[in-house]
């Protein structure tokens, strides 16, 4: 009887033991997670935050290694599709709130649901979550508060004696004058489509300070042809490129041609978003540029609209595949590497971009010009826009309009042309 009592002893010992053999070895199992992301530049910028979020994530979990993807804007968009098309989607990849990138995401089922409890004491700003919501669920978190912003380099505007615009008049005469010295006025990345879309709803905002209106256009609530400040936009447009206030080809410039001109001084201003606040820390940059580097509010026309309504719009995120073979793992990833303490902290202190969420906690006082001129153009502001108007509604939308902002500027339609067009594109896109 003993010996039997022993046998079951032994037995059991030994379960127990294999059983807290194969715990250990689960807990202490390496899992790799695929991150895909369109910052590649790991030095500096958005790229540089990335890294620094990724190596506090791995110190902390050292049973998760990250795996990064990382391609440029486009062509990222373009290897995303391929991954969509195939269902082999990374765990943790770059989004856009835009419902164009989002709805074939979410319908795909390659979006996992987050909690929105996980987020509530961040400080995010009011709707800065709403973006990433369809239907009532979270599918991202925001990383980027984006308002379009007009840069210059200030020593340029000095060395030429010309006065900071501030008007759209003013805009003309800097351009006038910088082409009478043989200098190109402004960078700007026309190939891709959407800064084209950008300044057109900027120039109708100045126009009216109508937030709405461009919308209810959309939304066929009126046209675009029965509003005659649309067509008074599209004519601001149109001088714009007349008075060549773009550089030289900058309907073939992509985002890279565009920047580059800017930071070598081969252009006074550049038309772009105020994620290119790390432009004030960028080590790449010449010292002499870096440092004249700054930011203004975009002009207004004399006595019309605010000069603080702003086009102001959740930009980039990170989003989960719902189908991860690790999801509990990636959306742990997410949630660490979104922390306040962990990204806005970073953010801010390495002056690399705005971040949706409050970072009045970590001024430091060694900020970069730039980067106080955009804190002030963010808390000035009276209104935002939130959605852009060509990423608001269906993916062919966005693609035709961005095309049809391109052509535009070659001159291949006439202002009355212009609204004609967009009228015909909303009642042919938008269901």
């Amino acid at each position: 009887m003993k010996k039997k009592s022993l046998i079951k002893i032994s037995v059991l010992v030994l379960v127990v033991f294999v059983f807290s053999l194969v715990v250990c070895l689960a807990k202490d199992e390496v899992i790799t997670l695929k991150f895909f992301s369109s910052n590649p530049d790991k030095t500096q910028g958005l790229g540089l935050l990335e890294e620094i979020c990724i190596q506090q994530f791995e110190k902390a979990n050292p049973n998760i290694k990250i795996e990064q993807e990382l391609l440029q804007d486009d062509p990222y968009r373009k290897k995303f599709q391929v991954y969509l098309a195939s269902g082999e989607l990374p765990d943790v990849y770059k989004s856009w709130c835009n419902i164009d990138f989002m709805t074939p995401v979410i319908n795909g089922g390659f979006a996992a649901e987050l909690n929105p409890k996980d987020y509530v004491d961040r400080g995010f700003a009011a709707g800065a979550l709403d973006a990433y919501t369809f239907n009532g669920k979270l599918y991202g978190v925001p990383m980027y508060a984006d308002t379009w912003v007009l840069y210059y380099n200030q020593a340029i505007f000095k060395k030429n004696n010309i006065k900071i615009p501030q008007t759209y008049g003013d805009l003309l005469s800097a351009a006038k004058t910088f082409r009478a010295k043989g200098i190109q006025p402004c960078a700007i990345n026309g190939k891709d489509g959407w800064p084209l879309m950008f300044t057109f709803q900027q120039l109708q905002l100045r126009e009216n300070g109508d937030q709405k209106l461009i919308y209810k256009a959309c939304e066929k609530k009126t046209a675009f042809m029965k509003e005659p400040i649309m067509l008074q936009t599209a004519k601001d447009f149109k001088a714009l490129y007349d008075a060549k206030f773009f550089q030289d080809g900058f309907t073939s410039a992509d985002y890279g041609m565009a920047r580059s001109m800017f930071v070598q001084g081969k252009t006074a201003m550049y038309l772009m978003g105020s994620w290119e606040m790390g432009m004030g820390t960028d080590s790449n940059i010449p010292a002499d540029i870096r440092k004249n580097i700054r930011a203004t509010k975009f002009p207004v026309f004399k006595g019309k609209g605010n000069i603080d309504d702003l086009i102001f719009r959740i930009g980039g995120g990170y989003s989960v595949n719902a189908k991860s073979k690790y999801k509990d793992a990636a959306v742990k990833f997410v949630n660490f590497v979104t922390s306040p303490d962990i990204y806005a902290k970073t953010a801010w202190q390495k002056g690399i971009v705005q971040t949706p969420m409050n970072s009045s906690k970590y001024v430091t006082g060694k900020e970069t010009p730039v980067q106080m001129d955009l804190a002030k153009i963010l808390k000035d502001g009276k209104t935002a826009s939130g959605i852009l108007w060509g990423d608001r509604y269906t993916p062919a939308f966005f693609q035709d309009i961005t095309r049809l902002m391109t052509d535009y500027a070659v001159g291949m339609h006439e202002p009355k042309e212009l609204m004609q067009e967009i009228d015909r594109l909303v009642q042919k896109d938008i269901q």
